[in-house]
């Protein structure tokens, strides 16, 4: 969890920044980890819907295509 606060708080300094889409796809990972996957969804989904053209958001979309 501390993993997962620390990309959020990444993420709220720099909302614009390149890497917040990266944090986000690392929180989804992390909450995948912790075997949350509600929340892993839930985080991937906004990732997709804010940073919609980045490779990160790719990358969450073909995760999303493997959950249960």
């Amino acid at each position: 969890r501390n993993a997962i606060d620390a990309q959020k708080e990444q993420i709220a300094k720099y909302p614009n920044s390149a890497k917040a889409a990266d944090a986000m796809l690392n929180i989804g990972s992390a909450f995948i980890g912790l075997e949350d996957v509600p929340a892993a969804r839930d985080t991937w989904e906004k990732l997709i819907a804010t940073y919609p053209d980045t490779r990160s958001a790719r990358n969450a979309q073909e995760r999303l295509k493997r959950l249960p």
